[in-house]
């Protein structure tokens, strides 16, 4: 019995160091860096079709595209009914979207801060959707739930 609970103590301490030494997602501030640094690599990458291989940028990124959005998804931290998912994406018009399968309030961008969002006007309330320009064509999102 006592093996049994030292090894169930073990896994438990063993998953909360994990949530918080083995980050499993890209901070904004990496995110606006490595996008500036690799813009126009990103750029012909996505205008060449090949946006799958912004995954070799960090194994954290990973590309999806839909109905022409190109989402770079750069992981999430939290659980899934608490969570926020980080990433940034292409805007082939320049211009703030709406991320493709956000559900929160709302289809309108509402201007705050730097950038815009839909939902909660505070980041740590409900849904919430917020996207801020990096650079042309490239835009930082993070999306709470």
């Amino acid at each position: 019995m006592r093996r049994l609970s030292f090894f169930c103590m073990l896994l438990v301490l063993w998953n909360f160091t994990a949530c918080f030494l083995g980050r499993e997602y890209l901070t904004k501030d990496e995110i606006f860096k490595l996008v500036q640094e690799n813009e126009e690599w990103l750029l012909t990458c996505v205008q060449s079709g090949n946006a799958a291989d912004a995954e070799f940028l960090d194994e954290r990124i990973k590309v999806n595209i839909e109905n022409g959005y190109v989402d770079f998804d750069c992981g999430g931290r939290g659980l899934s009914v608490s969570g926020v998912d980080y990433g940034f994406y292409y805007s082939p018009e320049d211009q703030p979207l709406r991320y493709a399968s956000y559900t929160g309030y709302g289809d309108q961008l509402l201007p705050q801060g730097d950038g815009w969002y839909l939902g909660s006007e505070s980041r740590n309330e409900g849904d919430r959707y917020y996207t801020e320009k990096i650079c042309s064509c490239f835009y930082y999102y993070e999306s709470s739930f």
